[in-house]
């Protein structure tokens, strides 16, 4: 459903969390209410004069609005709490109120589960149930931007006037209130750490996406118009209605019978009901809402569902495909099977070198390689673009279910340096020039280097280091001449790859890198990091491991937590603080990693995307057990997700614990106190979560479920 105000359903990760210093269970299952569906029956709502959420088609929109400027509008209770409006049913004596809200007025609820949708926004539960699962939480923030009211009340009303039609009327819609509305899913482990959910400062690490705009503006200017009859922002209203006092029925002249009373002895038969049948339902993919004769029979396929025989029109939907509709004849049991097809086409995007920031239409969509993206049919603008590169893409139409793939190899953006060297006496000296640690030549020369270089050194075995800042501009020359007054001293030899670290641990060389993406904004800016040699844990510290620390607290237990949990001693030990992970690494003589120290263990020079390299992720990693409830898995469980140089579980499995502080990259002097964890977890089903330039920040002194920790020196 389409409406002037666009409606936006963001998706994000969800994960699990154990709170420190005390034991968590599972969640128990929420008490049936009153407008839940149980058994296949749906109840009586409890409260049914509250306001509700109804997202109406033009038409309906159109019918509403019609009967409101006419009169009271009476409508129908349907099942599980909906509402049906009644044509033309409104009672004409009574008129409305229009009252516009001089500002913005905003409101959330927060739903969790199916049920809860359907009774909070009846109508609008077709197009969003297939996105919901039961351990989901969702919040549905709206605005209204003015109401139409009755003050008054409806007793000694003459039913006789209206329409016969309308005799079925149950409730009459006191206030409308029009505006726009979004829904949003978000992290269990979010809420925990923001302890808040409302429709302006939530803000997590799922990171909510602003709303899109709609025909008449923004979210804000549709919610705000003053005269909502002819405007989009008639998309929602927020109806509250009360029960008619006695019901609705037209009263006519009275009819005089006469006869015996009671002297009839009629055999009395039950009459026979309407014949049903089962009715299986599936489609792939699943996930499809099923509708019947154009109402809701299921929310997810597969599922099987009672139907009266007969011919009908089966309607299957879901997000990104075509609708599937056709008539069938019930006469039995059956089984029913579709296949959906895509209302999208796929797109791949690489570039050479891979990490650059890929923009589809304008806006950011990921970092190349970029697998597979969907699309919607028609023409799109692809660009890959990057400060260090000049853009390179392609503009293509494409067709629903097409596969393309834009293959790029930006030109870098260059400019020259021309350098010299003299000693102290003012004597040319032929030495060697690196730029951010590459050779590049020897003095003197003019040399193309990349306008993101950052660091010049001129090495001499007889005269020394000379170094300094680059800073060039594209497609000029800058010119250097080192001074070689430093003693003579050989530059170090580089570090190898068979460097002297404890068992148990891999060296990782000395070198430099591409720090952070262009992605997420506490990815950016991305910068370059040079690195000594430095020694790192091949596996994250187990539940055995840390058993064998005779001074070190003990972590905390509870759903998920592997302390203490039989069969456990090979997975990380998790429940941990920042704290614990700290002494137990200073316990082995040992230390946790920096952040910069731990992103180029897993990406290396080169900047892979993740620690196998660049291909999407799928089974090189543990993750994407929440709704398994399985938790982690045994450390090195998943060999083909290793670094090249033999680190295991960069990725998925636990978070992992660095010493830096959660700051901003660009930030020289920052207090703030929370820790960065890094790598993703079991929990995370996201491709982007368990990147290795993925970033997060959390209290020293909370633990979770799905956060351990590894040791370097």
């Amino acid at each position: 459903m389409k409406t002037g105000c666009s409606w936006l359903l963001v998706v994000s990760a969800l994960a699990g969390a154990a709170g420190c210093g005390a034991a968590t269970t599972e969640p128990s299952p929420a008490p049936v209410r009153t407008g839940d569906v149980v058994g296949g029956q749906c109840l009586e709502p409890d409260d049914i004069n509250s306001p509700w959420l109804v997202g109406l088609n033009a038409t309906d929109r159109q019918t509403i609005a019609g009967s409101a400027a006419k009169g009271v509008v009476l409508v129908k209770q349907g099942e599980c709490g909906t509402f049906k409006m009644l044509p033309d049913c409104y009672l004409p004596d009574l008129k409305y109120s229009w009252e516009p809200a001089q500002t913005v007025q905003a409101d959330a609820v927060e739903i969790s589960s199916l049920q809860e949708m359907q009774r909070k926004i009846p109508l609008a539960v077709a197009k969003y149930a297939a996105h919901m699962s039961s351990t989901q939480r969702w919040s549905l923030d709206y605005v209204t931007s003015g109401e139409r009211s009755y003050g008054g009340t409806i007793e000694s009303i003459d039913w006789s006037k209206l329409r016969e039609s309308c005799r079925h009327a149950t409730h009459y819609a006191y206030k409308i209130a029009t505006g726009a509305f979004q829904l949003s899913r978000s992290s269990a482990r979010a809420q925990e750490r923001e302890t808040q959910v409302g429709p302006a400062d939530f803000e997590s690490r799922a990171r909510r996406d602003k709303l899109e705009q709609s025909e008449s503006g923004s979210y804000e200017s549709c919610a705000s118009e003053k005269d909502p009859s002819a405007r989009a922002c008639q998309g929602l209203l927020r109806l509250s209605v009360e029960r008619l006092p006695a019901g609705v029925r037209p009263r006519g002249a009275a009819r005089v019978r006469e006869g015996a009373i009671g002297a009839g002895d009629e055999d009395w038969r039950p009459k026979p009901g309407a014949a049903e049948a089962v009715v299986s339902f599936s489609s792939a993919p699943p996930g499809a809402v099923v509708l019947l004769d154009g109402a809701l029979l299921c929310q997810s396929t597969p599922c099987s569902k009672q139907v009266v025989q007969g011919v009908h029109q089966i309607s299957l939907q879901r997000e990104k495909y075509l609708p599937r509709e056709e008539q069938v004849r019930v006469t039995g049991n059956a089984s029913l099977a579709y296949e959906l097809s895509p209302d999208f086409g796929r797109v791949t995007v690489t570039s050479e070198p891979p990490g650059l920031s890929v923009q589809i239409d304008g806006k950011p969509a990921g970092t190349t390689p970029l697998d597979r993206q969907e699309l919607s049919p028609g023409a799109h603008r692809v660009l890959v673009v990057s400060p260090c590169h000049a853009e390179a893409g392609e503009e293509l139409n494409l067709k629903r279910g097409e596969a393309r793939t834009v293959a790029t190899r930006p030109k870098a953006r260059e400019g020259a340096i021309e350098v010299s060297a003299e000693d102290p006496s003012g004597n040319a000296v032929v030495a060697e020039i690196y730029v951010d640690g590459s050779k590049v030549g020897t003095t003197p020369g003019t040399y193309k280097v990349s306008i993101c270089a950052k660091r010049i050194e001129v090495r001499s075995a007889a005269q020394g280091v000379w170094s300094s800042a680059l800073g060039v501009e594209e497609k000029k020359v800058s010119s250097f001449r080192a001074k070689m007054s430093a003693p003579a001293v050989a530059p170090p030899p580089p570090a190898s790859a068979g460097g002297s670290c404890p068992a148990g641990m891999a060296f990782i060389p000395a070198g430099s890198f591409m720090m952070g993406s262009n992605g997420d904004d506490d990815e950016k800016p991305v910068h370059r990091v040079s690195l000594g040699g430095y020694c790192m844990d091949l596996y994250e510290v187990t539940v055995e491991g840390y058993r064998r620390c005779t001074g070190c607290a003990a972590p905390h237990t509870g759903t998920y937590c592997n302390w203490g949990v039989a069969g456990r001693d090979r997975h990380p030990v998790n429940c941990v603080d920042w704290n614990q992970a700290t002494a137990y690494c200073q316990s082995v003589g040992k230390r946790l990693p920096t952040e910069e120290e731990w992103e180029y263990a897993a990406r290396g020079s080169e900047a892979r995307t993740y620690p196998w390299g660049n291909t999407a992720p799928g089974s090189q990693l543990c993750w994407k057990r929440w709704e398994s409830k399985e938790g982690t898995c045994a450390v090195g469980r998943y060999p083909a997700g290793k670094t090249p140089l033999g680190l295991f579980d960069m990725a998925g499995n636990a978070w992992e614990w660095t010493a830096s502080r959660y700051c901003p990259y660009s930030s020289k002097n920052c207090a703030n106190e929370s820790r960065v964890p890094r790598g993703g977890s079991w929990s995370f089903g996201g491709a982007g979560n368990v990147r290795a330039a993925d970033r997060s920040g959390d209290a020293p002194t909370n633990c979770h479920s799905d956060i351990g920790f590894r040791c370097a020196r």
